[in-house]
């Protein structure tokens, strides 16, 4: 798939977005996901993708977090979490264990999505239909029950290493987010 920046996909730093009825959702959500309900939309594939295109990035030195407020598909005894891989323009950025309603988070490092373009892949553990368990006709793979989510600018200060002093004639050099400086 090529990333590419669209006035459909272009997002806003901070903005929060439902992923209920008129939540403004829609035109982000790619591959992996079930149709409109009220409140909620489910994932209903092993991956769910949302694609973004955030501007105000660009070039920019800080990480972002993607933030989704989400519960996990549990049958009790069958599946008592959803294990959620986050990757972000095909890297992985962390894994959730969710079951239950709360905010996950996913810290992405500024250098994923320096050109604004940011491609999120929910990699769901066990998507699970109801179907297959004899509890109903709905034959979706659920995975994650989806409410709200936004992208923030992080509040974490930036990672510094003292790498030491040696035979630079500079003096002592930094990694600040993974980038060396003296």
């Amino acid at each position: 798939m090529t990333l590419s920046p669209k006035s459909s996909n272009r997002y806003r730093l901070g903005e929060r977005l439902s992923f209920g009825a008129g939540g403004g959702i829609e035109r982000y959500l790619r591959a992996g996901w079930s149709s409109q309900e009220p409140q909620h939309r489910w994932t209903n594939a092993a991956t769910a993708q949302i694609h973004l295109f955030i501007g105000s990035v660009v070039g920019s030195t800080v990480d972002v977090v993607f933030r989704l407020r989400c519960r996990g598909f549990v049958l009790p005894g069958v599946v008592e979490r959803q294990q959620v891989e986050v990757r972000v323009n095909y890297q992985r950025v962390t894994t959730w264990t969710v079951s239950s309603e709360a905010w996950y988070e996913a810290v992405v490092p500024h250098a994923r999505v320096a050109d604004g373009k940011m491609l999120v892949s929910l990699a769901i553990s066990r998507p699970t239909a109801l179907h297959d368990h004899g509890l109903s006709i709905d034959q979706r793979k659920l995975g994650l029950l989806a409410l709200e989510m936004e992208v923030v600018h992080s509040e974490q200060p930036p990672v510094v290493d003292w790498l030491g002093v040696g035979m630079v004639p500079e003096g002592e050099i930094f990694r600040p987010n993974g980038m060396a400086s003296r």
